[in-house]
């Protein structure tokens, strides 16, 4: 068959063919839907809801509460492959390090947490097995903006990856690890490794896929 003069086609209609008479407009599917193959139909394609599994990234709303010791993001869905936990403008009112702690159903993991961190100084370096730390050597009122990483490795390990630094100066923090959690992670917090209180926070968020 050949293109012939077709009738005024409802919106977003489309034009397919058959493969064996003229070629025939298609409707529009519904809001959302994609049009997909499927030998099935006489046209050889239909409008259908995409299919799941697709990765997609979910932003959380930003926190910027202070006095608190710790800031906390719960009930995460299962299967996040990764997570990125984003500081800005956010100082404590000690010299405490600051670390971030994953946890499970079972609540956060306080221990056995592997690594290393230094900073660009070199004046620093060390591990702590309670979490991931992510600002170190720090003084009170320090301004830092910076993000940490985690990445699945398996159904329960976990690596991360860091780097923060200074608002009002050249000072840089990098940290790496890993921790194995009981169950999937559903949590995530930052803390220090002392009683030191948030005392400036322009947001803390976090993004996972």
């Amino acid at each position: 068959g050949v293109v012939t003069a077709l009738a005024v086609l409802t919106k977003g209609a489309i034009v397919a063919g058959d493969g064996a008479t003229d070629p025939q407009a298609l409707s529009v599917g519904s809001n959302d839907q994609v049009l997909t193959a499927d030998s099935a139909q006489t046209l050889g394609v239909k409008w259908a809801t995409a299919a799941t599994g697709f990765d997609t990234t979910t932003l959380s709303s930003t926190v910027t509460t202070t006095g608190g010791t710790a800031i906390s993001f719960t009930s995460l869905p299962d299967g996040i492959k990764q997570i990125t936990l984003m500081l800005t403008g956010f100082s404590t009112s000690g010299t405490d390090d600051q670390i971030v702690q994953i946890g499970d159903s079972g609540g956060y993991h306080t221990s056995g947490y592997v690594g290393t961190f230094t900073n660009n100084q070199a004046s620093v370096k060390g591990n702590h097995s309670s979490g991931f730390v992510i600002i170190c050597d720090a003084a009170a009122a320090n301004a830092w903006n910076g993000q940490i990483v985690l990445k699945k490795q398996s159904a329960t390990q976990w690596e991360a990856l860091s780097m923060t630094c200074r608002e009002d100066s050249d000072d840089m923090n990098f940290a790496v690890g890993r921790v194995t959690l009981d169950s999937a992670l559903d949590r995530i917090q930052w803390n220090t490794v002392g009683s030191d209180t948030c005392d400036a926070n322009a947001g803390v968020s976090i993004q996972y896929t």
